[in-house]
């Protein structure tokens, strides 16, 4: 089943800006309430809102 173009994995691999991990890891409080998850995630809302605009 393929998902992704071939442009799209080559971005992909190996980027350093791209952290995959298990949803143990992703759904941890822990890890959700560190600042640093929290500033990179207000980082994100904001570049989400003013591409919307």
């Amino acid at each position: 089943m393929k998902k992704g173009s071939r442009n799209f994995y080559s971005w992909l691999d190996d980027n350093p800006m791209i952290e995959i991990h298990t949803v143990d890891y992703t759904n941890d409080p822990a890890v959700i309430a560190h600042p640093k998850f929290q500033e990179d995630l207000a980082k994100k809302a904001f570049e989400i809102y003013n591409l919307k605009i």
